[in-house]
């Protein structure tokens, strides 16, 4: 008698309940469409679903800091100034939220705007109430700028494991300018090595392990420094230009 407790002759896989078969199995979905009969040579575009599913344009800017470890070394000759701008890029997306009753898969997306196409994208596995982010462009009309500041330097500021260590603080300003002609929402975020301990404009800090990617020539102990992420939501008017600052600090020898 076979495993299981099968009658022999019986079927060999056992039948799927009727509320999953042809729609879900774990986590596959199939999407059913009607009898379809064709012809030889003959090809048919066949609709999966048609819907109308709220959206909301909105603009990111991550802001990636890849920092040097060996500021706090002495030397002569030239050194770089305290203050350092980067140019970034404002991406421009837009959120859908799948309030239908079947989930999306994982595929190409293509964006129009009337007859006008604008991007073609990849759109992620949504399951149904769920929210997915699909990327247009980078907007030229949203500028982003990012200027750093050392503020305080502290020689010998901590002991560990038999070294002495200089901490050294910093503020970080993160400028975006809005040029467009409407009010947009934004949602930044900034990722560093070191151990932010204030943001402005309600940012939400978060703190993890040491990461080696954030630094090119690393001269502090990975216990005494962490890698911080920051968020912000600003909305901003046309026209207007908005500022958020962070506060951080790391040691190094």
């Amino acid at each position: 008698r076979p495993r299981g407790g099968a009658q022999p002759g019986g079927a060999a896989v056992p039948a799927l309940p009727a509320e999953l078969a042809g729609k879900e199995s774990q986590d596959l979905f199939v999407y059913e469409i009607p009898g379809l009969t064709l012809g030889a040579g003959e090809r048919a575009a066949v609709p999966l679903i048609s819907a109308n599913v709220p959206f909301r344009h909105f603009y990111t800017w991550d802001v990636r800091l890849s920092q040097s470890g060996s500021e706090a070394v002495p030397g002569g000759g030239a050194r770089s100034s305290p203050i350092k701008l980067l140019k970034n890029e404002v991406w421009h997306l837009i959120e859908l939220t799948n309030n239908t009753d079947v989930p999306w898969t994982t595929g190409a997306a293509l964006t129009m705007d009337g007859y006008l196409p604008i991007a073609q994208e990849l759109l992620t596995y949504t399951s149904v109430g769920g929210k997915c982010q699909l990327p247009l462009t980078v907007a030229v009309d949203v500028r982003g700028t990012y200027m750093e500041k050392e503020t305080a330097r502290e020689p010998n500021a901590l002991q560990f494991d038999g070294r002495q260590y200089t901490r050294i603080r910093k503020t970080g300003t993160l400028r975006v300018a809005n040029y467009k002609k409407e009010a947009i929402e934004m949602m930044l975020t900034a990722d560093f090595g070191g151990n932010a301990t204030e943001a402005s404009h309600g940012g939400r800090i978060t703190m993890s392990d040491f990461a080696s990617k954030d630094w090119s020539n690393f001269r502090g102990h990975q216990a005494l420094t962490g890698h911080s992420t920051i968020a912000w939501d600003p909305k901003l008017k046309p026209g207007e230009t908005k500022e958020v600052t962070c506060e951080y600090f790391y040691y190094t020898r």
